[in-house]
C-alpha cells in the first residue's frame, strides 16, 4: 500500500503508534475486570441452585415483610 501512495508511508508509523495507544488501555481495563470477578469467584460458595434457591427465598420473606397486614388501614 506505501508503494502504491508514497505520502501515505510517512504516516504509517505514527498511525501504529497511535493504535497501539488506543489499545493498549482497553487490554489492561480487561485484564483488571477478568482478574477481579475470578477473585470474586472464589468468595461465592454453593452451587448455583444453591443461590437461585437463597435468592428466591429472601425475595419470598422480603415481600412478607413489605407487604401490610389484611386489617391494617393504608
Amino acid at each position: 500500500m506505501t508503494a502504491q501512495s508514497p505520502q501515505l508511508a510517512a504516516f504509517v508509523p505514527q498511525l501504529r503508534i497511535a493504535f497501539a495507544n488506543s489499545v493498549i488501555p482497553l487490554f489492561w481495563v480487561g485484564l483488571g475486570i477478568g482478574v477481579m470477578s475470578v477473585v470474586a469467584s472464589l468468595f461465592i460458595t454453593g452451587s448455583m441452585k444453591q443461590q437461585i434457591a437463597a435468592t428466591v427465598a429472601m425475595a419470598g420473606a422480603k415481600k412478607d415483610v413489605e407487604q401490610p397486614a389484611s386489617g391494617m388501614v393504608t
